[in-house]
């Protein structure tokens, strides 16, 4: 029994004419109940196993080896301007009016993320109109990431915010 590379890739290929000389095949040996001597393959040509990951770690299902290989994309699923204003080791965001975009959340806590690790700020402000279409979202949203509201006469607050705006205040802890 003699099986080549070309038509273990290809199964149509039924012959063993492939084979064409003893050099350039490598014998393999197979299990078999029968008395047929082991088989001898040809030298394997290289190919690639494309298999996706699985939720359990392993593989999900087999690639076609002869197409492209699969790419990972990754795409943003919103884009969301953050006006930010830097003033000594305090952040003021100030939000949109109108209402925020979906992946907003994310992009935030990066913006947090930021804010703690690059900008080595002590607070972060958010400031939003109090007529925002979505304030008690907000606020909700905001309570959620570890912000309090503000009183409009914190000394935090300056004094061009603190009429007709919502101000949360984000501590962040050294």
């Amino acid at each position: 029994m003699f099986i080549s590379a070309s038509e273990a890739v290809n199964s149509d290929s039924s012959t063993d004419a492939n084979i064409s000389n003893s050099e350039e095949a490598m014998p393999a040996i197979m299990s078999s109940s029968s008395s047929v001597p082991p088989a001898v393959l040809q030298r394997p040509i290289a190919t690639t196993c494309l298999w996706a990951p699985g939720l359990c770690g392993g593989p999900d299902a087999p690639g076609d080896a002869r197409g492209t290989p699969p790419l990972r994309l990754t795409f943003r699923t919103a884009r969301q301007p953050w006006d930010a204003v830097l003033q000594g080791r305090t952040l003021y965001v100030a939000l949109p009016p109108r209402v925020l975009a979906e992946g907003s959340r994310e992009s935030f806590v990066a913006l947090l993320e930021a804010a703690e690790e690059e900008l080595k700020c002590e607070h972060v402000i958010v400031v939003f109109a109090n007529d925002h279409p979505e304030r008690a979202k907000l606020i909700r949203t905001f309570m959620f990431f570890g912000f309090t509201v503000l009183s409009p006469t914190s000394p935090l607050i300056p004094s061009s915010l603190a009429s007709g705006n919502v101000c949360m205040v984000y501590n962040i802890e050294e």
